[in-house]
């Protein structure tokens, strides 16, 4: 289940090592919609931590992100977690990268072969 939100960046929290095969990373949005102002807490876990390094706070982003539900079972009580799994986020009015390319620098040729190293 997909779904969008675009807001501000309030809250870029910095990644947690839960367990050793599981780290996550916490965002805040803050949602205008004219009326009312709505803070949502998203999730960025294992490799999609690092979508956060280009974010800033105060920045505008648009984020893909799926719901997931999980329940949890200790000593015979059940709790069930909720949470809002970005995968992908965009930063509003940014442009996408310009291709940069490479130029190898001019060859230059040693006349002098006493002035060479070896």
């Amino acid at each position: 289940m997909s779904n969008t939100v675009t807001g501000k960046v309030i809250v870029i929290g910095g990644v947690q090592q839960v367990s050793e095969k599981f780290k996550k990373r916490q965002v805040v949005l803050e949602i205008e919609d004219g009326k009312y102002t709505s803070y949502v807490d998203l999730q960025l876990s294992q490799d999609k931590c690092d979508l956060a390094n280009g974010f800033n706070i105060g920045s505008t982003i648009t984020a893909h992100f799926n719901f997931k539900g999980r329940k949890w079972e200790k000593d015979g009580k059940v709790s069930y977690f909720n949470s809002l799994e970005i995968w992908k986020a965009d930063v509003v009015g940014q442009q996408a990268p310009s291709a940069q390319t490479y130029t190898q620098p001019p060859m230059t040729q040693v006349t002098d072969e006493s002035a060479l190293p070896f």
